[in-house]
Formats: C-alpha cells, sequence, structure tokens
C-alpha cells in the first residue's frame, strides 16, 4: 500500500477506498472487492465470498486516484478491502495481484 492509497470513514456507514491506478497502457478498470476473506497473494476476485463487489472505469477528471464510497452492512466489519487492475487481452480479462487497501474496523 502507498500513501496514495488506503481505506477511511467518511460517514457513519460509509468508506472511502483510494489507490493509485496502473499505467494506462496496463488497465482502465478495477475491480473493487470488500471481503470478510484474507486473499492469498495470487487470488482473483472470484476466489473471495464479497460483501461487495464493483468494477471502476478509468475516467479522464480522475486519472491517478481513484476515490469509491463504499457503504457497506454491519457485517463487514473485520473485512478486507481489496483492489484488482483488470487486464483486457483480446476477449479475456486478466487479474494482476490484489492491493490491500485496508481492513475495516472491527465494531464499525
Amino acid at each position: 500500500m502507498t500513501k496514495n492509497s488506503g481505506v477511511r470513514r467518511v460517514e457513519p456507514a460509509g468508506y472511502e477506498a483510494r489507490w493509485i491506478w496502473p499505467p494506462v497502457h496496463i488497465s482502465n478498470r478495477c475491480r473493487v472487492t470488500v471481503s470478510a476473506a484474507r486473499p492469498s497473494p495470487h487470488a482473483a476476485p472470484d476466489d473471495l465470498p464479497p460483501l461487495s463487489d464493483s468494477v471502476v472505469e478509468r475516467c479522464s477528471d480522475n486519472s491517478t486516484l481513484p476515490t469509491v464510497i463504499l457503504t457497506l452492512p454491519p457485517e463487514a466489519a473485520g473485512a478486507y478491502v481489496l483492489v484488482w487492475a483488470m487486464i483486457q487481452v483480446d476477449t479475456e480479462t486478466f487479474y494482476s495481484a490484489p492491493l490491500e487497501l485496508g481492513q475495516i474496523p472491527a465494531g464499525a
């Protein structure tokens, strides 16, 4: 995790997830998943049972630091917030290694 990535509380049930995009020639989409399970170093998003799962597209006004607001249920306390770059090659989608942005505090 870099100083520009992480998870922070922004409202009673909301968290802001931030990370740095991979270079534009690598990926224009990322997948953000919240899961109670901690992934292995080479896990794909479909390997984990998600509490929340979304695809984020790169947009021109936010090309380097995407920000996603996550509204999570109480059972997300202790869950991990993870992001994968989605790499498109022809019709196949591949995923980078997971980047762990942080953990939702217990009792959140």
